[in-house]
């Protein structure tokens, strides 16, 4: 059991429910176990193990392949076909369901069951296949578990009510990718307090949807949040205790005088240059810029490329520690 790779233990505990018990009983646990789902043309499941290095991708799929055998997952049999990529040595499995976002549902499940992991890690969804399965896999998803670490998604044919839902769910997110195409009047309120918000045509981004945003990094490109809007952000930032750490909103062209209306400020010659440490760990040049303080004493730069005439609004706030 020692000596078996993580394709070889996945197999084995699929041929049959008594192997599955054996295995689960004398095989040591693989710690680092992360279990993530794509649905974007296709319907795939991907295990990894970063610490023994170890990979395998399962594929929900139509029957064209030849599947020559079945196994054991939950309480049927399951048509399947094994490919090795070289020289990747990874592992390809293929699964035969008629319903790939239930074929999806019914791997996950058997997969976090097997491998003693409580949580799926990461989704990768479009609405491709179906236009309501973001909704649905995001459903699901909550039902089984209360937070997710990582979702994006990337669909040309949202509807508003799909987007809105998934919008409403962010809020049990800890990083959060949304690019969705959404109608001119698009609107809807919702909350963010995971780590990492990125946000692209984002025209339907408001000032109210900002204030409920209380993040690590902050990314937003298609908004059309004016001078007047973003002072009022600052302020908010000024009166209370974000985590906001570093933001970028792509926003209409910005005027300096409106922007920092009523707010205090430290203009930095353009030669005074600084480090800044993003949340991720890579560290910035910080040339010139804006120096706000905040009522707890912390500072944040507003920075920009060239003039404030540019129409990217760039916050970082320093660690005072």
């Amino acid at each position: 059991m020692n000596m078996l790779s993580l394709v070889e233990i996945t197999m084995l505990s699929m041929c049959s429910k008594r192997t599955r018990r054996l295995i689960k009983a004398f095989c040591p646990k693989r710690d680092d176990m992360k279990i993530a789902i794509y649905l974007i043309r296709e319907g795939r499941i991907h295990i990894s193990n970063d610490r023994r290095k170890e990979d395998i991708w399962f594929y929900i799929t139509s029957p064209t392949l030849k599947m020559l055998h079945s196994v054991e997952i939950g309480d049927s049999f399951c048509p399947i076909s094994l490919e090795k990529r070289i020289p990747e040595e990874e592992y390809s499995i293929y699964l035969f369901f008629e319903d790939k976002i239930e074929g999806l549902k019914t791997v996950s499940d058997y997969l976090c069951s097997f491998f003693e992991v409580d949580n799926i890690h990461s989704v990768y969804v479009n609405s491709l296949l179906k236009p309501y399965a973001p909704q649905i896999l995001m459903e699901w998803i909550l039902n089984r578990q209360e937070r997710l670490y990582h979702f994006m998604t990337e669909c040309k044919n949202t509807s508003d009510t799909v987007a809105e839902n998934l919008l409403d769910k962010c809020r049990f997110m800890d990083i959060a990718h949304f690019n969705l195409e959404l109608t001119p009047n698009f609107k809807t309120s919702f909350e963010f307090g995971g780590a990492c918000l990125s946000v692209k045509k984002g025209h339907w981004l408001t000032i109210d949807n900002l204030l409920n945003i209380n993040c690590l990094v902050l990314n937003i490109s298609g908004s059309i949040l004016t001078s007047m809007e973003m002072n009022v952000f600052l302020k908010h930032w000024m009166t209370t205790n974000l985590w906001l750490r570093y933001v970028s909103i792509n926003m209409n062209v910005m005027v300096q005088e409106v922007l920092f209306s009523g707010i205090p400020v430290i203009q930095q010659e353009d030669d005074f240059r600084r480090d800044y440490r993003r949340p991720c760990g890579r560290v910035i040049e910080i040339t010139g810029g804006f120096d706000i303080t905040r009522n707890d004493g912390t500072t944040a730069t507003i920075i920009h490329d060239g003039t404030l005439g540019e129409k990217t609004f760039c916050m970082v706030v320093w660690n005072n520690e």
